[in-house]
């Protein structure tokens, strides 16, 4: 299985739990990301996967921090070539039942692995407070909130492409839960992961299997997003951007986490997405890779004015038509208009 997700969105905790939870050994899952000081437990993710994913993102001239705005077509001819080479380095583990590997990245490659595997690997996904991920991304890496804001609303706009019904889609939250959870046999997102774990043949973990992983790899202290907190401004934050991204995350989060209402949350590029990445792209504060420039950019800026306008003459022509109907001359002349339907029809 794939495990994915925006960076700094828990993709390195629920990993962990699940190689604790089948017992995968460190032979199994080949060499190893080191730990660094923002992952101090590790990454759990390869060095076979990271290295295949930056290749790819090479290719079409992006990067995990420059990612793609359009979805990429990685089934074009001009792809093919590396996707077979890259299909060697994965060909022994293309076949194992336990395979597990995690990289952030697959938000935006997975499509690609279709192509280098010759088959379909489910996912394992995890969605984070867009605010929390931004916080993040600005301890680790100083990127602006708005980047950071883009970032996460971009990764998962891939990722619901990629996404079916029978993937998991799980929450950061949830997996801190977990925790305090005062019963885990009724703790529904630990049974979602049990049933997810059975759907490959592999026996539900048991209930000390579970608290053993959980007290071994839930430490809420490593959550540091928020004491980057003091050192923002109110001012630094796009308040447009910053409430799509919390209405979006919120109406997920209604829906316990639906993997459709994710899709259709995430199907398109709203009006403050675009214009947010033309601002961001207009200070040269950051690069997002449009895949053919800003003609991307005014083109669907372009598109969103004209149907607005379009909306607001049919939403006052209906006001209007609705005032007519209303107006005291309009039921005088109700006698006539039937009159005059009927010489018409006759």
């Amino acid at each position: 299985m794939f495990v994915t997700g925006c960076h700094r969105s828990g993709t390195s905790l629920i990993t962990a739990l699940l190689i604790d939870l089948l017992q995968i050994s460190e032979s199994e899952r080949g060499p190893q990301l080191e730990p660094k000081f923002e992952n101090p437990l590790g990454f759990f993710e390869t060095q076979r996967l990271t290295n295949a994913n930056d290749e790819l993102l090479s290719h079409i001239q992006c990067s995990w921090d420059s990612p793609p705005v359009l979805v990429p077509n990685w089934s074009a001819s001009k792809m093919m070539d590396l996707l077979i080479r890259l299909r060697s380095r994965f060909s022994q583990y293309a076949l194992s039942g336990k395979w597990i590997d995690k990289d952030p990245r697959l938000c935006l490659t997975y499509p690609a692995y279709i192509h280098i595997l010759l088959k379909r690997v489910p996912i394992v996904a995890i969605l984070r407070s867009p605010f929390e991920v931004a916080t993040s991304l600005y301890a680790r890496n100083g990127f602006q909130l708005d980047v950071g804001l883009l970032l996460w609303y971009i990764y998962n706009h891939h990722l619901a492409f990629s996404l079916q019904e029978e993937d998991l889609l799980l929450s950061y939250e949830s997996l801190l839960e977990l925790k305090e959870s005062p019963s885990l046999s009724k703790n529904r997102n630990l049974n979602l992961i049990n049933r997810f774990i059975e759907s490959f043949d592999q026996q539900s973990p048991s209930d000390n299997s579970w608290e053993s992983a959980i007290n071994k790899r839930i430490i809420p202290s490593l959550n540091r997003s928020e004491f980057s907190l003091s050192n923002l401004k109110e001012d630094e934050i796009n308040s447009k951007l910053y409430e799509t991204c919390m209405s979006s995350y919120k109406i997920i989060e209604e829906s316990n986490f639906s993997i459709k209402v994710y899709q259709e949350v995430f199907s398109s590029l709203t009006k403050p997405i675009l214009q947010s990445l033309q601002r961001v792209q207009g200070n040269n504060t950051f690069s997002f890779n449009t895949n053919g420039g800003n003609n991307f950019y005014n083109s669907s800026l372009h598109k969103n004015h004209e149907l607005q306008e379009a909306k607001n003459k049919i939403n006052s022509l209906e006001i209007d038509l609705q005032a007519t109907y209303d107006s005291t001359s309009w039921k005088i002349t109700a006698p006539m208009r039937w009159l005059a339907e009927i010489i018409r029809s006759s």
